[in-house]
């Protein structure tokens, strides 16, 4: 079977990474029924054909490719918990505004921190905005880079945290995963994305923008994440899921019920 994923940002970067941990399917635009259908052709080989969801398969698609880029979720979470929940329920609520079934689809996102030891844990859950609104990468490690000035090597530690919530039928759960590394004075590698080229991964020798896809999603933040979703996911196929597996239902779930007593009325 293949199952389609909307991924809640318009980010193609995002989306071009999970395409290739899960080994997804090629984009479908809207034009094409992107949430009522997917190419046959898979793409990059990932974490799906290597045995973690069976012999599912996925197609990926941002909220802007499914016809939905003009829906913009504030991110006003204390937590990256929180604004990644808030980016699943605002795509959910839009598709149910929209005459769609978002329990026809998995509604995913994800939301990435960089907290710095020696700048007390900055840029933290603001990392994409640092430099301000409409701050490019370039911008934010501009920032940082500037910021880190005359911090010894000893104290440029840092880790990177990206939590997921997927959204299934209403109901939202959520996994995260990290890497610790540490802040390079200077940008080194053309790879990945953001703060890629600063993060250095002292067992690797390499920043994240050294790497190439497959060794970055070996070892990185998001890669782990998804691996820990996928980890759960075949928990559930197995017939061995926990009881208490923090699977919630979400304010997604909370507004599907409204509109449908909304519609009974």
């Amino acid at each position: 079977m293949t199952q389609r994923i909307i991924l809640s940002t318009g980010n193609p970067d995002k989306a071009r990474e999970l395409r290739d941990l899960l080994g997804a399917a090629e984009v479908v635009t809207k034009d094409e029924g992107a949430v009522g259908g997917a190419r046959s052709d898979a793409g990059a080989a990932g974490i799906a054909q290597n045995g973690a969801w069976g012999e599912a398969s996925f197609s990926v698609i941002t909220k802007d490719e499914a016809g939905y880029a003009d829906v913009e979720v504030e991110e006003t979470g204390a937590t990256l918990e929180e604004n990644a929940r808030l980016k699943v329920v605002g795509l959910y609520r839009a598709m149910l505004e929209r005459g769609e079934d978002p329990d026809a689809v998995w509604i995913l996102a994800d939301d990435t921190g960089l907290f710095v030891d020696a700048l007390d844990g900055r840029p933290g859950i603001y990392a994409a905005r640092y430099a301000g609104p409409g701050a490019t990468y370039a911008d934010n490690v501009a920032k940082l880079v500037g910021e880190m000035q005359g911090v010894s090597w000893e104290n440029r530690g840092a880790r990177f945290r990206t939590v997921i919530a997927l959204c299934r039928g209403g109901v939202t759960e959520t996994v995260e995963g990290f890497v610790d590394g540490r802040i390079l004075e200077a940008p080194r590698g053309a790879n990945g994305f953001g703060y890629d080229p600063l993060f250095y991964i002292p067992e690797e020798g390499k920043t994240l923008a050294e790497m190439d896809e497959a060794e970055k999603n070996g070892v990185s933040h998001r890669g782990r994440a998804y691996r820990n979703l996928l980890g759960k996911l075949r928990a559930e196929v197995d017939g061995a899921i926990a009881s208490d597996v923090c699977v919630e239902a979400s304010d997604a779930s909370r507004a599907r019920a409204d509109a449908s007593e909304t519609e009974r009325r």
